[in-house]
């Protein structure tokens, strides 16, 4: 049973729902997420995949304000949407951007991340390679 308010059916672009298929047809719809990016000042966009432990998952993209502190990264975007849904246990985070290298979660989402879920696995896509790591070793000890 989804928590309260998650959508569990998939639309043209998908927003949130139960994690099917495998990882390359995860990215491919990840992928999609990334118009939704608003970077009208980097031109960079992010979008990231939030699962939780029982595989439901939600979708976040980049956020850019002119104010630079003000803007939110895919990644947190995501965190936040799971959270306002009632998700609580996390297993994986997935991000793909529009560059061609795997992009990392920058400081901010790390801590973010590591509060939720220490165990969180990330998955970084980039054109010709993927990366993995756990939340708690992208981090100094």
């Amino acid at each position: 049973m989804p928590p309260a308010g998650l959508e569990r059916r998939f639309e043209p672009v998908v927003a949130s729902g139960k994690l099917e298929g495998n990882e390359e047809r995860q990215r491919e719809e990840l992928e999609l997420v990334l118009a939704r990016a608003h970077a009208p000042y980097s031109r960079f966009r992010v979008a990231a995949r939030m699962i939780s432990r029982d595989g439901f998952f939600v979708d976040g993209c980049n956020v850019e304000n002119a104010s630079f502190g003000l803007s939110l990264c895919a990644e947190r975007v995501a965190a936040f949407r799971a959270l306002s849904r009632g998700m609580r246990a996390f297993r994986t985070l997935l991000i793909v951007s529009s560059g061609s290298d795997p992009v990392t979660p920058c400081g901010a989402c790390r801590e973010l991340l590591l509060r939720l879920a220490p165990d969180l696995e990330v998955v970084m896509f980039g054109a010709g390679e993927t990366l993995r790591a756990r939340v708690s070793h992208l981090l100094p000890s």
